[in-house]
């Protein structure tokens, strides 16, 4: 799971140093697991500067099917990151049998979603992650929890806030007001019901549940749009003064996916369906994965994927000019690239779009989306929303990460040569890794050009090993296969 950056507007992205893989492997209570999955990356940037970086790990092994929710920092941007050593577990599981073992961690937290709070408010530079958790002994009557990290403190406290339990509650989406009022949206599949609450005392309480909409969630549904883990995906969106919100969701009924999006007018008292984003669609009427933003002048910007049956389609960004009914030009937008779903069925493998994002800074919303194009991977894009000029212009995410082309000779036995795919000219730092994660050997080795000669270090026994090289603001790393 790699981390990229940009520091020109996302016209050019260099990949982070940090890697979550070697995270994960070299922590004291997952090395040696194998690692069976992980992913719900979430980024927040605080009133200090400082961006937050949050993801999840499934291992097993030796210690037991550990379920971990992690949190690193960076101070430059991105280029690098830290995790506190007493502050990088969120949560933390062990799963036996169908519940979670009473003797490690504090629970499982799953599906996280970071906000900052940065209005001028009393609680300006908290930070909130909501999420869902399970707790210790516990199978069933999984809460939404909210925890809330004090401003400049580089850790989370240990103490979960419940919001909601039971029903199946799935991914809670948060934005903050001018005024620092936290809103919070989240989904109960059980009962196909979307609920909002508020905090105004930073987290500390939160109102009484109120009603949104009812949903529908069909698995059968699911499986013909993306995949069978989609869930409906609720995002929120305020206004300044918090009064006017937006929340945007998908229904998936019986092979149909809908994308829907209500508003309420008085602060979340009373709530009604505004818009069904299929009804904008020349694609078939199957709309999916919204996402919505409002920018500075309390215009709704929405953008989701338009697909057909065929799991063909475009993705679609669409504007509402502050207090109109309707979206100006609608649809704003459309992708010129068409996305192709159906080529990751075919190849088994799964499209995920949980994490898609909309954010606004001044007068201009910025999108990613993918297109889904081939099986090696989704071409990302970014989608920049000029409110003054009521245009959309794409940049394709062009990153270009270090690989390593080729180890020869393999099987190696005393010698090795590393092509690189770019030239490097600087400087690596190298490490040698066993299967179960453990450290045998740094060194520090110059790169010339795109080739980087090593030795293979004498106390390694026939067998397989990971080599790392970690340089400036990349890593990269590969299999050696040693025979002596």
């Amino acid at each position: 799971m790699p981390v990229y950056h940009s520091e020109d507007g996302g016209q050019t992205w260099t990949q982070s140093s940090f890697s979550t893989l070697t995270a994960i492997r070299t922590d004291k209570e997952t090395s040696g697991q194998q690692l069976l999955g992980g992913g719900d990356p979430v980024l927040a940037y605080d009133t200090e500067g400082r961006l937050w970086f949050s993801y999840i790990s499934l291992t097993n092994g030796s210690k037991g099917l550990l379920f971990i929710c992690w949190m690193a920092y960076s101070d430059n941007n991105g280029v690098s990151f830290k995790q506190d050593r007493n502050g990088r577990y969120l949560g933390r599981a062990k799963i036996v049998g169908n519940s979670i073992d009473l003797n490690y961690g504090n629970g499982l937290l799953d599906r996280q979603w970071l906000v900052v709070d940065n209005s001028k408010g009393p609680n300006r530079g908290k930070m909130y992650l909501s999420g869902v958790y399970l707790g210790k002994g516990q199978s069933t009557n999984a809460q939404i929890m909210v925890i809330t990290k004090e401003h400049k403190d580089l850790k989370f406290p240990n103490e979960l806030n419940p919001v909601s339990d039971a029903h199946q509650p799935q991914f809670a989406h948060m934005t903050i007001d001018d005024n620092g009022t936290l809103h919070l949206v989240y989904c109960t599949i059980a009962t196909g019901e979307l609920f909002y609450q508020q905090s105004s005392d930073g987290g500390k309480t939160f109102s009484e549940a109120v009603p949104i909409d009812f949903l529908t969630y069909n698995k059968q549904a699911t499986v013909k749009a993306t995949h069978q883990r989609e869930n409906p995906m609720p995002q929120i969106a305020a206004s300044k003064d918090g009064q006017t919100l937006y929340v945007s969701w998908t229904d998936f009924e019986a092979y149909k996916a809908s994308a829907y999006i209500s508003s309420s007018k008085d602060g979340g008292v009373t709530w009604e369906r505004t818009f069904d984003l299929s009804d904008l669609s020349d694609w078939g009427g199957n709309s999916l994965m919204p996402t919505i933003a409002i920018n500075s002048e309390g215009d709704l910007v929405a953008s989701w994927y338009a697909i057909n049956n065929n799991l063909e389609g475009q993705f679609t960004i669409g504007v509402q000019l502050h207090n109109q009914d309707k979206f100006e030009s609608a649809p704003l937008f459309t992708s010129e690239e068409k996305c192709d779903f159906k080529l990751y069925r075919n190849a088994q493998s799964d499209f995920f779009g949980d994490y898609l994002n909309s954010v606004t800074q001044g007068t201009k919303t910025y999108t990613v989306f993918a297109d889904g194009r081939n099986r090696k991977g989704p071409k990302l894009y970014l989608a920049v929303t000029d409110h003054f000029g009521l245009n959309t212009s794409i940049t394709p995410i062009n990153v270009s990460p270090l690989t390593i082309e080729s180890v020869l000779p393999t099987p190696a036995s005393s010698l090795i040569t590393i092509r690189l795919n770019q030239v490097i000219n600087e400087r690596a730092r190298i490490r040698w890794v066993n299967m179960e994660g453990d450290i045998l050997k740094r060194e520090a080795r110059p790169i010339e050009g795109d080739i980087l000669h090593l030795e293979v270090p004498e106390r390694l026994v026939n067998g397989t090993y990971i080599l790392q090289l970690q340089l400036k603001d990349k890593m990269v790393s590969t299999k050696v296969l040693v025979s002596r």
